[in-house]
């Protein structure tokens, strides 16, 4: 699989071109919806997270086990996979991520990935 880094500054709502209702913030507010009620303030918060989105092609990794992570994923679109390679060297899939699934957010608040995480399918991600 292939991986590619970069890293972009955060910017401030008023330098992002998300809007509040565009499909990914749709996205992530209805999955913090299962938890929480979300006020406009939030929301405008959350939209200054996103510094840009990515797109990936199938079987193209975003994240490798062991790498200190630099930045989270929000999938917006398409499905990615969690998995781990045994020494058998055959992909094990532990988990899957759909839209509104943050992808690596212990890796990021631990500072290491103990798995990566790869497109199944074609698929976009809110770097946040």
């Amino acid at each position: 699989m292939k991986h590619i880094t970069t890293r972009t500054p955060t910017r401030t709502p008023q330098q992002c071109s998300i809007r509040l209702e565009s499909p990914m913030m749709d996205t992530l507010t209805r999955k913090l919806d299962h938890f929480t009620t979300l006020s406009d303030e939030e929301k405008k918060a959350l939209v200054g997270t996103v510094a840009r989105t990515r797109t990936l092609n199938p079987d193209e990794d975003l994240v490798r086990e062991g790498e200190p992570p630099t930045e989270c994923h929000l999938v917006v679109d398409g499905v990615l996979c969690r998995y781990k390679l045994p020494s058998e060297g055959k992909r094990q899939i532990v988990g899957f991520l759909i839209a509104g699934d943050l992808c690596d957010l212990c890796g990021f608040l631990m500072g290491r990935t103990d798995h990566s995480v790869g497109a199944l399918t074609s698929a976009t991600v809110a770097v946040i």
